[in-house]
């Protein structure tokens, strides 16, 4: 979670534009309202290098539940061969 100078919550600093709150109300209602997603929702739950790269960064991948392309790449998997 990213606290930006204006005081707003958000999940991170790639989601400016979905708030979730005010940090200075509480850091936790904030992150009360993330949705945390589990490592095995994920499409690539099976790949060999998901406990390395933790499912990479939710923002780069095609939808919330998508493989990382980026981190693929970092680690050598085809995403292609994830789904």
């Amino acid at each position: 979670m990213t606290v930006l100078p204006d005081g707003r919550g958000v999940k991170c600093g790639f989601y400016e534009d979905e708030p979730l709150g005010d940090a200075r109300a509480g850091l936790l209602q904030c992150w009360r309202k993330v949705r945390h997603i589990c490592l095995d929702e994920l499409e690539c739950r099976g790949c060999a290098a998901l406990n390395e790269c933790a499912g990479g960064c939710r923002f780069r991948a095609r939808s919330p539940l998508a493989p990382d392309e980026a981190m693929c790449a970092l680690y050598g998997v085809h995403s292609s061969n994830l789904s």
